[in-house]
């Protein structure tokens, strides 16, 4: 992680997991100033929190130093059927209702299911959409057309900073334009059960009427 501004930077390992669990969730490393010299050692678990003492020369922690602590995670809401995290449900997953387009992935019948821990109905859906993505590529083989994104085109002129890819490492897309009122559809926040009727981020949707 690099400041472009400072040039101060921070690199991080992520330990992998020995034998019976032994170093499991284990992040630690070093953050370097400008000159590349190390001036704080980081350490914790990306699960549970994240900290950093002063360091020396060498990149090791100063002994008897004050840790101070940089993060911790919440604690998890009981009766979640996935463990999910607080930031999961207020954040990610809320949904207040209002208007969204037909092809937002909140919409997809198998997360919606999720959602309401029906895991069986999940992976019903989940199936269906695949059969429906697989009768997309059919048609469209048989068509002789081509798939194009609907909100985002490929902008090989983009100005790219110093630092960052080219863009034939990787492909630079422009968002077109908003979608207009008319292609936004009232959802509702209890939506999980009409979701199926009401996603469909398609091609060619009339095939799928026929189903």
């Amino acid at each position: 992680i690099e400041n472009i501004t400072s040039k101060w930077k921070t690199t991080l390992e992520f330990v992998p997991c020995g034998y019976f669990g032994a170093g499991r969730y284990t992040v630690k490393g070093n953050v370097f100033d400008a000159e590349g010299k190390p001036q704080l050692y980081i350490d914790g678990k990306w699960n549970d929190n994240l900290g950093y003492v002063p360091c020396d020369e060498s990149g090791a922690p100063i002994s008897g130093a004050a840790r101070t602590e940089m993060w911790k995670a919440s604690s998890k809401p009981e009766g979640d059927a996935y463990g999910m995290t607080k930031f999961v449900h207020t954040d990610l997953n809320a949904w207040k209702g209002g208007p969204l387009l037909k092809s937002d992935s909140r919409l997809r019948p198998d997360r919606a299911a999720l959602e309401i821990e029906e895991s069986a109905e999940a992976q019903t859906q989940k199936h269906v959409l695949e059969e429906m993505q697989r009768a997309e590529k059919k048609k469209r083989t048989e068509d002789g057309d081509e798939w194009q994104p609907r909100w985002f085109e490929l902008n090989n002129g983009m100005e790219l900073r110093p630092h960052e890819y080219s863009i034939e490492d990787c492909p630079a897309w422009t968002f077109k334009k908003y979608p207009e009122a008319s292609e936004l559809v009232e959802v509702g926040e209890k939506y999980h059960e009409t979701a199926g009727k009401i996603y469909s981020p398609w091609q060619y949707p009339e095939i799928h009427d026929q189903q």
